[in-house]
């Protein structure tokens, strides 16, 4: 039995720009998620310690579900 690649490809032609980037969005907003949890203090994050863990696993599973269902470059 013969294997085949059903993933699409990406082409040079296929660039989008950054900005339209699900995945740049998403670490974006955890980046400043991070930024104010510092600047609000490190009683936050110490007093909140189970979800920051449940908020760190559920952004890198988000992270991993965006990357393979992106298939465009991005420009």
């Amino acid at each position: 039995m013969a294997d085949y690649d059903l993933a699409p490809v990406a082409t040079e032609t296929e660039v989008k720009p950054f900005w339209k980037s699900k995945t740049i969005w998403v670490n974006g907003l955890t980046l400043l998620a991070g930024i104010i949890g510092y600047v609000a203090g490190h009683d936050l994050i110490a007093d909140n310690a189970t979800l920051i863990a449940a908020l760190v696993a559920a952004q890198g599973l988000v992270n991993t579900v965006l990357r393979f269902a992106t298939w465009t470059k991005i420009g």
